[in-house]
């Protein structure tokens, strides 16, 4: 008689597959949370510090070893790229591919699988990004396009009523969605080259309410008319040839 550990009596069956597939979910690698341990910018690669323990079949637990030469994830195509840097520390998903890298990676050609290595901890690829909740991106935007640093004080947005905006610490450049084009910067505008201007130049006033003024170190061609305020003549004087001076400009 049958002691109950032939497989199809007494759900003997069952239990071996269940321990088969166990053993198989247990060898099989799809993807795990890790942090960069370094990061080489000439091969983009980093090596990858497990953030889970891998379980073994006695129900004990070890810690991964830490993964070697891991191709990192830039956005790219076209002939452009996204390219941020990446630190020791950053949290990262690394990913492992069905079959063996190695020809692919050392080629970029198509090839052979140089063994038969499946979803083996040797063929990973890093997404760097994926974060637990404790390392949030604080001040995240539901409603526009962010280029931005971690702190929020470098920023380029996109809203989607069509404002561009550029900022830092210090000033900020602003593209209106009517194309008017402010420019905050505190420390001054310096412009390395010709200027063509076409349309009106303007000053607003100053601080107190003043007139603003434009300074000029250079020499100044007019190839129109120059027409002058009135006011701005109200103290200006002309030597007279007969003595004295000439009255204020009218």
């Amino acid at each position: 008689m049958n002691n109950g550990n032939y497989p199809y009596e007494s759900g003997g069956y069952e239990r071996s597959l269940d321990a088969s597939s166990q053993a198989l979910l247990l060898a099989l690698r799809v993807a795990l949370p890790c942090k960069v341990v370094s990061f080489d910018p000439a091969k983009q690669t980093i090596s990858a510090q497990p953030l889970l323990a891998q379980l073994l079949s006695d129900g004990s637990s070890e810690a991964y070893p830490i993964l070697a030469d891991v191709p990192v994830f830039a956005q790219r195509g076209g002939g452009f790229v996204v390219t941020m840097p990446i630190t020791p520390g950053d949290p990262c998903l690394v990913v492992f591919a069905d079959r063996c890298i190695d020809g692919w990676f050392s080629t970029a050609q198509a090839s052979p699988p140089a063994d038969f290595r499946m979803h083996d901890l040797s063929d990973g690829f890093a997404l760097v990004g994926f974060a637990p909740i404790p390392q949030a991106i604080p001040g995240y935007s539901s409603s526009s396009a962010e280029l931005r640093s971690l702190s929020g004080m470098q920023t380029v947005k996109l809203d989607v009523d069509g404002t561009i905006t550029n900022k830092n610490a210090a000033g900020s450049t602003v593209l209106m969605p009517n194309g008017q084009f402010v420019i905050n910067a505190p420390a001054g505008v310096v412009m390395n080259g010709n200027l063509l201007l076409n349309g009106n130049m303007g000053t607003a006033p100053g601080a107190g309410g003043s007139i603003g003024k434009v300074t000029l170190a250079a020499t100044i061609t007019a190839l129109d008319l120059v027409t002058p305020h009135v006011a701005s003549h109200d103290t200006h004087r002309h030597s007279n040839p007969e003595g004295g001076q000439v009255g204020p400009a009218v």
